[in-house]
């Protein structure tokens, strides 16, 4: 996601985590790209730790913020004799998808400090897989 050239420096929050990605398929189901802390793998059965995770708030750099994917999901099913919640790995289908890429207007800018506003500012990129793997959306142009 990279803020349009328009927008001046700082105009936006940098949103911490991952977010501020969200992917859909055709059907407009949300694409789990993330095992989630808490939730046990399926094949240890065995739930992960949420570690604590400090965000700190910083203006969207000009070369924009990235995230990677492998074109994995995560599926909910259960494990276990207790039957456990827990999530497995599988490969997302072919087909069409949405990246739905959101960020906050920086209520400081001009300036390099960022307080991040209240209303989303987002952008939605069309892709299919397989297909390209760089997928770039472009905020407050």
């Amino acid at each position: 996601m990279v803020p349009a050239a328009s927008t001046g420096q700082n105009a936006f929050c940098d949103p911490c985590g991952s977010g501020w990605l969200t992917v859909t398929d055709a059907n407009s189901n949300v694409v789990a790209l993330d095992h989630g802390c808490g939730t046990a793998d399926c094949s240890s059965c065995t739930p992960t730790a949420c570690p604590p995770i400090a965000c700190f708030n910083q203006t969207v750099p000009a070369e924009g913020v990235t995230r990677q994917w492998d074109e994995t999901q995560w599926l909910g099913s259960t494990c276990g004799m207790s039957a456990m919640m827990c999530t497995e790995p599988v490969c997302v289908p072919p087909g069409k998808y949405k990246a739905k890429m959101c960020t906050t207007k920086n209520t400081a800018a001009p300036s390099s400090a960022c307080v991040p506003g209240n209303t989303p500012v987002c952008t939605e990129v069309s892709f299919d897989l397989p297909g390209n793997t760089v997928v770039q959306g472009t905020v407050g142009g």
